[in-house]
């Protein structure tokens, strides 16, 4: 029965199609292995550059801190002065878009005493 031509052309189908897949599972494991070194050297590469970035922080993070406190506070330390500069067409604009003046002083010029 085994020697007969069909039962052989179907082992070798068989076979044909065992193997094709056998060697095509083999392709894909060869490129995750590729593909996961790859991952693995980025992986290396961000946690150095993240140690790196962590140790810049932690020598710079004190002064950028202050930086940061003194613009967004205006704070000086003591015996130092802070200069802030105006504009003063930019003022301009900004008192005629709003007005800082009260409702009484509003009267007064409209009555003429101010």
């Amino acid at each position: 029965m085994l020697g007969t031509p069909v039962a052989l052309v179907i082992f070798a189908a068989l076979s044909a199609f065992a193997a094709s897949a056998a060697w095509n599972s083999f392709k894909e494991y060869r490129t995750a292995t590729v593909m996961r070194d790859a991952a693995e050297a980025r992986a290396s590469q961000f946690e150095s550059g993240e140690k790196r970035i962590k140790n810049q922080a932690s020598v710079g993070g004190a002064r950028r801190a202050e930086e940061e406190i003194r613009e967004k506070l205006k704070m000086a330390k003591p015996g130092e002065e802070i200069i802030i500069l105006v504009d003063k067409d930019a003022q301009k604009d900004r008192k005629e878009i709003m007005p800082n003046e009260s409702w009484l002083d509003a009267l007064l010029k409209k009555i003429g005493l101010k």
